[in-house]
């Protein structure tokens, strides 16, 4: 969607392809015996832009982003008319809003694993020789 400029961005002044997130999460491991033990996490992701689903300030001029960017770009820029049964009075219009450029995108990972232990888990014998 970054090259198409779908919020009227002009050429040149895309967002950056590459942006910093803040990571953070915790887990919890649950041994059932000695080899096979669950696992569960969850993690989150704080993105330090605004574009990850493409959606953050305005709508912008149909006509202007056309002649800018071509039809595909104009389809994509307005997703909303496609919705039924909402007043699309507004939807659409450009300069109203689009998104909340002031809450960053953030996305959650919540992940259950289980493990299977293959080593061995003898421990060493107290007796071995010291040099």
């Amino acid at each position: 969607m970054r090259p198409l400029g779908t919020e009227g961005q002009f050429k040149g002044e895309e967002y950056f392809a590459v942006q910093p997130a803040l990571s953070y999460g915790g887990g919890f491991k649950f041994d059932l015996n000695a080899a096979w033990s669950v696992n569960l996490e969850i993690s989150a992701r704080n993105a330090s832009t605004d574009y990850l689903d493409d959606v953050s300030t305005v709508y912008p001029d149909k006509r202007d982003l056309g002649r800018a960017r071509g039809d595909l770009a104009v389809a994509l820029s307005d997703r909303s008319i496609d919705v039924p049964g909402v007043n699309d009075s507004q939807l659409g219009q450009a300069g109203t809003q689009r998104g909340n450029s002031k809450n960053k995108d953030m996305y959650v990972f919540a992940k259950v694993g289980i493990v299977r232990y293959f080593g061995s888990l003898r421990c060493p014998s107290a007796g071995g020789s010291r040099r």
